[in-house]
């Protein structure tokens, strides 16, 4: 099948990191020729290796047919082309198809995830079709477990917290897993600070003056302004200030928000915590060894 697969950040979003029946806007390629799901690259987690690995999308010898037989003779009314998965509903003609795909890791050459996923048009105010995917089915399951790294700086009680976020992202449950999250940042927050004020850099200690300062004025959006400066360059990685994203996060009430845009909001709250963790991580271990052993080399 010489078919080039479709370059689509939203297929990748959704098999990578998406819990189940989240909708993502994906390349309207994909409903003209789905066939462009094949060979498509995207992250996943194996038994082979302990980091995320590449896998490359498959699709059944059968539905591959079926697919190449619809694009050569799927003819609807008259002349017209009909469109692979393509209803009529009253005026409004869409196309709505659910497909089996199955990942297969590019390390250890085994079929690894297996996904259901619905593909589906919807139009918008002005008539505009735009094609949706979401998953309607996964195994192994949508992942809720925490990294290591997140157990590792979290308190217990929080990281119980962190775990129920999960369990509600899981099942597509906005309100919970956001207000989960928002609870571990509006605990956490000053005490990753607080780690960040202990670390094997000279500029920690104007983090802990900073802190002292927090401690007496209590100043919060006041303290995650000025403290950028002096944190180490890993947590600056994404190019503004994850601690005052999270506060920001943080800050916004449930009750203006629909449980989908909850759910939006819990994903990227997700995201950035798990960033801030993970380089807090490294740098209270790795990072600090590396600096020792640097220290042992430099000359004179």
């Amino acid at each position: 099948m010489k078919v080039k697969p479709i370059k689509c950040d939203g297929l990748r979003e959704l098999l990578s990191d998406s819990p189940l029946y989240r909708k993502i806007l994906l390349n309207p390629e994909i409903a003209i020729d789905p066939r462009t799901l094949y060979d498509f690259g995207f992250p996943f987690s194996c038994n082979c290796a302990e980091d995320p690995q590449t896998h490359l999308l498959k699709l059944e010898d059968y539905t591959i047919k079926e697919m190449t037989d619809h694009l050569t003779y799927g003819f609807g009314p008259g002349d017209r082309s009909k469109k692979y998965g393509e209803y009529r509903l009253l005026d409004e003609i869409g196309q709505r198809f659910i497909e089996k795909v199955i990942g297969q890791c590019q390390n250890c050459k085994k079929d690894n995830p297996m996904f259901l996923i619905e593909f589906f048009t919807e139009k918008n105010e002005v008539g505009e079709y735009y094609l949706y995917g979401k998953k309607i089915g996964q195994t192994p399951p949508y992942s809720v477990k925490a990294e290591g790294y997140v157990s590792k700086i979290l308190s217990k009680e929080n990281l119980d917290f962190y775990r129920k976020a999960l369990m509600n992202l899981s099942g597509n449950y906005g309100i919970g897993a956001f207000v989960y999250f928002r609870r571990v940042v509006e605990s956490e927050l000053i005490k990753l600070l607080e780690q960040v004020s202990e670390l094997d850099d000279p500029k920690s200690i104007k983090v802990k003056q900073l802190l002292e300062e927090h401690r007496l004025t209590h100043k919060t959006p006041d303290l995650l302004e000025e403290v950028y400066g002096f944190l180490p360059e890993s947590l600056k990685g994404l190019g503004t200030n994850p601690f005052k994203l999270l506060y920001g996060s943080a800050s916004v009430g449930v009750h203006k928000l629909s449980d989908s845009e909850c759910l939006e909001k819990a994903l990227s709250l997700r995201y950035v915590l798990d960033f801030v963790l993970k380089k807090i991580y490294e740098e209270k271990n790795e990072i600090s060894e590396v600096k020792k052993h640097l220290k042992n080399l430099s000359i004179d």
